[in-house]
Parts: C-alpha cells; structure tokens; sequence
C-alpha cells in the first residue's frame, strides 16, 4: 500500500502521530524521485490507480520518449527501476521502505550495468591493437640481431653467488656505436634454509617495505626487503589449519592486516602489529581457497573457492554478504577492476570463461571470454595507452588470452608460457594508475616483461631458483618482486 500524495513530502506517520524514525526521509526522497519522474502534474495520478499501473504508465512514457531520441533499451529499464525504488520509498508502512545503504547498491548496480551496455553497444567493429602484446614469445619491432644476452653473479643473503642470465634489446645511435650493458640491481633471497618451508603464494605491501610469504607447511612470514630478515612468522596449524598449504595471501594495507587461505578452504585474518595475532576465522568451502581479493575502498574481500566466489565484510564480523556462482568450474582468481571503485570484477574458470561482476549482483553482468577447452588459472586487469582497459588470462595449456573491454573482443594470444596450473604464468605488476608491466613466465622459467609506456617486450630474466610462483611491486624503488619456491628476488625496473 502507497500513501496518497495529499500529504507532500510528509510521510503519514508523522502527519498521523507525529513519528520520526529513520525512515522519514526515505519518504521524501520517494517523493522527489516520483516528480521527476513524471512532473509536477503526473505525481497526483498515483492516486487514481494501482502502484503496479502507475509503475507500467511511468515506464511505458519514458521509453516512447527514449525512443523517440534513438536512445537505447537499457535506459528505459533503468527508468523501470527508478520508478519502483520510488514507490518503495513511498509505502504506508515505513518498515517496509528501503534502507538508504539498499538504496545506493541498487542504483549503483543499474550504473555498472548500464556502462557495460554501452561499452559493448558502441563497438563498432574496429578498435586499437594494444601495441605491448607479442604473440609466439617473440619481442615486438626488435629484430633478433640486436638481442644482447649477458649473465649477472648475484650474492644472496647467504652469502651464496647465483647466476641470472638477462636478454635486453640494443639501440646503437649508428653501426660503429657500442652497446652499454644494462646492469639492474638484484637482491635475491634465499628462504630454503628456513623451517617454513618452500615459499607456496606471495603478496607485496603496497607503501611498507614489506613482503608475506604463506609456505607449503601451513606457515606465514613477514619479511622486511630493505633487511633482507624476517620480521615476524606464525603456524597457522597452530590456530586451526591443521597442516594445510598457504594457498593465499593479501595484504589489507589500510587496516595494517593480512588475510590468508588455505588447502582446506579456511580463512583467516590477521593484524600484522608486533606479532602477527588472528584475528578471525571463517570457512570459504572444503577444498583450496585459489584466490584473494581486498576491495579498494570499501571493507570488503573477495574468496574463490571450488565454483564459487563469496563477498566478505570485515566491519559485519566477515560476514558474507553474497555469493557468486554462476561457474560450472573451479574458480581459480577473482580481481577487481583497478579503474572506478572497484564495483566490478572479473573471474577465471577452469571452465574456460572469464566472467565479469557487478559486486552488487549474483548474476555475471557479462562473460566476455569463452576459450573452452582451455582451463583458465589465472585473470588480471592491464591499463594500456591511458585508460585503455584489458583483460589478461592465462591458461593450463600455456597460453594467455588478451581481451579488450571496449571492444568486447579477444585481441592477442601469448604462447609457450608456463603450462601447470599452479605455478603462475602470466601477470600484471604495477601501480593501476601510474606505471605498469605485464610478465609472462615461459616453460623454461624465463620471465619476460612487456612494458606499458614502451609497449615493447625489451628485456628478459632467466632465473634458475625454482618455479616462479608470483610477482609484486614495491613503488619506492621501482623494482619488481619474483617469487619462486625458494624465495625471491627484487629486480630494478631495466629501462
């Protein structure tokens, strides 16, 4: 039942018995959102008719006039929901009105949708290549003659001198000029010495000099790069994961926390004070945890888990709030997409599909990649020439799949990179905003890297420390982090 609007911006409780509650104002914003919907005139006819009639008459006048300027059908839905929000506002039982918080992600949510319509309803066939994307492992506009391959003798923190082989391209200003030799600085360190175990998963703080390391043994260490010591460690067999492998990790910067997930689908977060104190944990599912992810702004974190996606809110007790399952495939990473908020996100599959979500909807908004039979292990966002958005996915068969969000299309494949599935092959290091590098890993353990302001692959690293099992980013020296099972190594960015 709705009120009749005799009573203004006045919701009837208060007219009736002069109640104030937190709903008043929902009442009036129902009734702002109602006359502009249909004009100062047109607001007086809710009284003539049933809320689901005037809903139909609204809607019916806003898509002849969408038509009419040849605009497109989503508008006309978003107009549909507009107007039923309204009229939620505007219930006589002020119960049963939506809270503001329901409110927004309702409208938040037809925005998102609507801004991917439009993306995809404005291709037109023809769209930029991403210039930084080579295809067969080749490097792009260099030919082979000017590749120069040198090895570097790196001491590690254990005083033990390890061979690092680089490949970079040369640009003699003319035929009798030299080539300099780039020579990048390199920290490597070796963990294999240490009762944690080989290193399984990998995150990098994004403003302390920090990098956590979750190992094979169920084990979690803090590590200070400028030190090159660990800062602090925990089992966290001791608290609950019962000798279950580290299978992620993150960083939530803000809070000065980490979660983690583990081989038995467990959760836990912990606050990276003096000693590394759990905080809570919660189950995701009963097989691995693949995947973590911190929302940007909002208390949020993403799990991927078996087939499913959940949505954590550490301000509710971690409570999740949603569930994604629209997967018939375990899902191997969920991310969120770097440019806006952060209310979208995209998922990999081992069912072959990488689908995109709006954070306030249980159903995918788009699933732009199909490359079934190839299982997907890996997805990631990559900005290039400004704003331009993709999408990066890496394969068990090794190959990596690129994807241009604007056009809808997929544009590139990367061949001849890792093939085992948990062992990373192909990921996007970098600040979202600023300076990015896309790193492919190569069945040999080759790291090449592929840079977003030269779109070229001009250098390459050859590590011999074991499989490479991540990368990070540290912005105050500008150097990249590799993870491997032994441990790992900070490279300066080579220019």
């Amino acid at each position: 039942m709705y009120d009749v609007p005799c009573s203004g911006y006045l919701p009837p409780e208060y007219i009736d018995a002069g109640v104030i509650s937190i709903k008043f104002d929902i009442f009036s914003l129902g009734v702002v959102i109602i006359k502009i919907m249909t004009g100062p005139t047109g607001y007086f006819r809710i009284a003539e008719m049933s809320p689901k009639e005037f809903a139909e008459l609204v809607h019916v006048n806003w898509k002849n006039m969408l038509q009419a300027k040849s605009l497109y059908e989503p508008y006309s839905e978003q107009a549909k929901q507009c107007i039923e929000i309204a009229l939620r506002c505007v219930d006589a039982d002020r119960h049963k009105r939506p809270s503001i918080g329901v409110i927004i992600d309702k409208l938040n949510e037809m925005e998102t949708v609507l801004q991917l319509l439009e993306a995809s309803r404005n291709d037109t066939g023809s769209y930029e290549m991403c210039p930084c994307i080579s295809t067969e492992c080749e490097f792009m506009d260099i030919r082979l003659n000017n590749f120069v391959d040198y090895t570097l003798h790196v001491t590690d923190n254990r005083g033990k001198v390890q061979q690092v082989t680089v490949t970079t391209a040369s640009y003699p200003a003319s035929e009798t000029a030299t080539f300099e030799l780039i020579r990048p600085r390199i920290k490597m360190i070796d963990i294999c010495w240490l009762e944690q175990g080989i290193m399984s998963v990998m995150d990098v703080h994004p403003t302390k000099p920090w990098i956590l390391l979750g190992h094979s043994t169920g084990k979690i260490s803090l590590w200070n790069h400028q030190t090159q010591e660990i800062m602090r460690k925990c089992n966290t067999n001791d608290e609950g994961n019962k000798g279950h492998a580290i299978s992620a990790v993150k960083f939530i910067a803000r809070m000065n926390w980490f979660v983690m997930g583990s081989f038995n689908g467990l959760i836990q977060a912990y606050s990276c004070n003096k000693a590394l104190k759990r905080l809570n944990q919660f189950k995701a599912g009963d097989r691995w945890v693949d995947s973590l992810a911190v929302h940007p702004s909002q208390p949020l974190v993403l799990s991927a888990c078996d087939r499913q996606i959940k949505l954590w809110n550490w301000e509710t007790g971690w409570a999740c709030i949603r569930t994604f399952d629209a997967h018939s495939g375990d899902v191997k990473q969920a991310k969120f997409n770097p440019q806006g908020v952060g209310n979208t996100f995209a998922s990999a599959s081992l069912d072959g599909t990488v689908k995109i979500w709006s954070i306030y909807s249980h159903t995918p908004i788009s699933t732009p990649m199909h490359s079934s039979p190839d299982e997907l292990k890996s997805v990631d966002y990559f900005i290039a020439r400004g704003d331009r958005l993709y999408i990066v996915a890496g394969s068990t068969n090794g190959t990596a799949h690129i994807w241009d969000l604007q056009s809808i299309k997929c544009i590139r494949q990367i061949k001849g990179l890792r093939t085992m599935y948990k062992n990373i092959s192909v990921a996007v290091v970098g600040r979202p905003r600023g300076h990015q590098i896309l790193a492919t890993v190569s069945e040999d353990n080759v790291v090449s890297f592929c840079d977003s302001t030269t779109h070229r692959y001009e250098n390459k690293v050859h590590f011999t420390s074991g499989y490479i099992k991540g990368f990070g980013y540290i912005e105050s020296i500008k150097s990249l982090v590799i993870g491997y099972l032994n441990g790992f190594t900070i490279i300066e960015i080579m220019k």
